[in-house]
């Protein structure tokens, strides 16, 4: 296999198993959009406004850190850091072995 092609091959399966992850978890997207349906917009919006100011906040975080040590970093490219930082510390100790399996 050419190395060139290795790459379209991890995307394909990475692709087919979202697919089907999807396709079986349906039903529990269904839920969740029900839940997210019963709740007042202006509370949901609240939410996401502050989950936003909070990760750019930790962004601006991790760029002080980085400055600190030498290296000049910006924002946006902070901003991945620090989704994968909360999903690790926030979401795997608070899920089950469901999540892990995701992780």
């Amino acid at each position: 296999m050419t190395p060139l092609k290795r790459p379209r091959l991890v995307l394909a399966l990475i692709l087919l198993l979202a697919t089907l992850f999807l396709a079986t978890q349906f039903g529990q997207l269904r839920a969740f959009a029900q839940v997210l349906a019963q709740g007042q917009p202006a509370w949901i919006a609240l939410a996401l406004v502050v989950e936003a100011i909070w990760q750019l906040n930790q962004a601006a975080e991790f760029q002080a850190a980085h400055h600190a040590a030498g290296v000049e970093q910006r924002l946006p490219q902070l901003l991945p850091a620090v989704a994968a930082n909360n999903f690790v510390i926030l979401a795997l100790p608070s899920g089950s072995l469901s999540t892990y399996a995701l992780f």
